[in-house]
């Protein structure tokens, strides 16, 4: 069996289920991607990830594309992320015409809000109409919930039954990578990514200084337009020496903040997942994410986390009131988080999920 993943990026929450895939099958597996990291995600600390025994093959042309489709097996298994986005996927997605082969759909839910969200379902009932009957599975990030991936894909035409849940998959840091502080008493929260308007910074802001009064800071780390504007709303608010401003950074180093913090909050109006969820959880960090997270999906038990509705200021208030009025999570709270998330979100738990869901 051999498996090629033909992806825009080589993306370091998709190295650890392909290095763990290419440890598992007897086959080759290869990662195809238009380029290794992009300028603007380099600046979000993005780093080149460990492939592992997986191939890389960064920007072939259109003959090596075809080269590497007719030199597969019929037991070639080609996964695709992005087929109308990146011409790379769209070029080998054209290309793959053997009946034998079997082709997955790897994929973020989809926004479906607004006049934006209608004309994204009619380009997608249309795609159906022209390759469904191509797709043999779709594994799903975003996958649960009212207006998860799986209904999504279900309203764009394809049957429920090859639609299965998945999702991003960082890789687990060691115990001595993990830096704890607990030496204090104010309960600390961190927002960690893009400062755009579909981040909803501003509403984290908002639902905080309704609770001023309690001992908490938040933590700002990233960058973007929206910057001092937010900065502006923090003091407008009155909140502003609660509120802590720090530019992107390395992963590394955001990762280390993390481990000190109590709560990790991302409150957007939509996130096709969120993969500092997953860091988050892997660091024993309960999260706060709004409903239409795809990485709501790791958050069905309270004890991990929970869901407010998304654009609700109230709904986030009352969460986050809670959370802060119950302190702190306690060691060992932190240890099952933790040891959960290693069990049921970990590369080589995906790898044999994939397995699975590909040879049914």
């Amino acid at each position: 069996m051999n498996i090629i993943f033909w992806q825009n990026m080589k993306a370091f929450h998709q190295s650890a289920h392909i290095r763990a895939l290419a440890n598992m099958v007897d086959g080759k597996v290869y990662w195809v991607v238009q380029e290794v990291l992009s300028q603007e995600r380099c600046n979000l600390g993005w780093f080149d990830p460990d492939s592992g025994k997986a191939e890389v093959i960064v920007n072939p042309d259109e003959k090596l594309v075809n080269h590497l489709i007719r030199s597969s097996s019929n037991d070639t298994v080609h996964i695709f992320s992005g087929t109308s986005s990146f011409p790379l996927v769209r070029c080998a997605f054209n290309q793959v015409r053997s009946p034998e082969s079997t082709i997955g759909l790897l994929v973020e839910n989809r926004d479906d809000q607004g006049v934006r969200g209608l004309e994204r379902l009619m380009r997608y009932r249309f795609n159906h109409m022209r390759f469904g009957n191509r797709i043999h599975f779709i594994l799903c990030m975003g996958y649960t919930g009212e207006h998860g991936g799986r209904n999504w894909y279900a309203k764009c035409g394809y049957s429920e039954k090859i639609i299965f849940p998945y999702g991003y998959f960082p890789e687990t840091p060691s115990d001595d990578a993990i830096h704890l502080d607990i030496n204090r008493n104010e309960y600390k929260i961190v927002y960690i990514g893009q400062l755009i308007q579909r981040k909803r910074i501003d509403l984290l802001l908002k639902a905080l200084s309704h609770i001023g009064h309690l001992n908490w800071s938040l933590d700002i780390i990233g960058s973007g337009p929206l910057r001092e504007p937010l900065i502006k709303l923090s003091t407008g608010l009155g909140i502003a020496d609660k509120v802590h401003f720090q530019p992107a950074m390395s992963n590394i180093d955001a990762m280390k903040v993390l481990d000190s913090s109590d709560l990790l909050v991302l409150p957007s109006r939509f996130d096709g997942w969120g993969v500092v969820i997953n860091e988050a959880l892997l660091r024993g960090v309960p999260v706060v994410c709004s409903d239409r997270c795809g990485g709501q999906d790791l958050l069905l038990e309270k004890w991990r986390g929970e869901t407010f509705r998304s654009g609700s200021m109230e709904d986030l208030s009352s969460v986050l009131r809670r959370k802060i009025s119950e302190g702190p999570p306690a060691k060992d709270l932190r240890d099952k988080i933790r040891n959960w998330t290693i069990r049921n979100a970990s590369g080589e738990r995906a790898a044999k999920y994939f397995l699975r869901m590909s040879q049914r």
